[in-house]
């Protein structure tokens, strides 16, 4: 079943009970949000694969790995037998250089016959990150992540939402402030916010996808 971006804004509104995004900026939330997809790597992970490397000649053999890719952890690397053939076997000769800067994948294996031919890798990358400039266009975002872990984010962008009413320049001594916070001070504040965060490491934890040896 598709998990829309809107139905997790729903969710934040309805545990803050900020139904018209007062307290919680809707842009908030959404970066909130995008932050807890973030700490769910590598543990969440989606499968990524890119296409757009084409052999160009059988002597060149290195190649700028898309950023898409290189952002995440490299399962497996093919080749196509020909041009637009569509039959990727596995490339068992290449090598990466560079990790630190842009990353490029050495081919090693015989090119002949192979200019032209695409090369498909695939990596376990981060989730995608939510772009939506509203409510009603977060209607048609999806999370693109694994349905068990839908609720991940949610709690992660709870744990940050819950220390936004903190200002250093506010006395907590005084009642004024008090009655503003409803008698609540920093060390509730923050044991709200470490409550968040510790069901969302817990649950992370639970959920933790190992990354497989083999990829269809």
């Amino acid at each position: 079943m598709a998990i829309y971006l809107a139905e997790l804004i729903d969710e934040m509104r309805d545990l803050l009970g900020d139904a018209t995004d007062t307290l919680v900026p809707f842009s908030s939330k959404v970066r909130y949000l995008n932050l807890g997809l973030a700490a769910m790597y590598p543990k969440i992970w989606q499968i990524t694969r890119d296409t757009s490397i084409t052999i160009s000649s059988l002597t060149t053999r290195e190649y700028t790995i898309p950023a898409a890719i290189a952002s995440g952890q490299l399962l497996t690397v093919e080749l196509e037998t020909g041009s637009a053939t569509g039959v990727y076997p596995r490339v068992s000769k290449y090598d990466i250089i560079s990790p630190w800067t842009t990353p490029i994948i050495t081919i090693a294996e015989d090119l002949t016959d192979r200019v032209g031919a695409r090369l498909r890798l695939t990596a376990a990358t981060q989730i995608t990150k939510f772009v939506a400039a509203d409510y009603a266009a977060a209607g048609s975002v999806l999370f693109t992540g694994p349905p068990m872990a839908q609720g991940l984010p949610v709690l992660y962008a709870m744990s940050m939402s819950m220390t936004r009413i903190l200002n250093a320049r506010m006395s907590y001594d005084k009642l004024s402030v008090q009655i503003q916070n409803n008698a609540v001070g920093p060390n509730d504040i923050m044991a709200s916010s470490n409550f968040w965060m510790g069901q969302f490491l817990s649950q992370l934890d639970q959920l933790e996808m190992p990354f497989p040896s083999t990829v269809a």
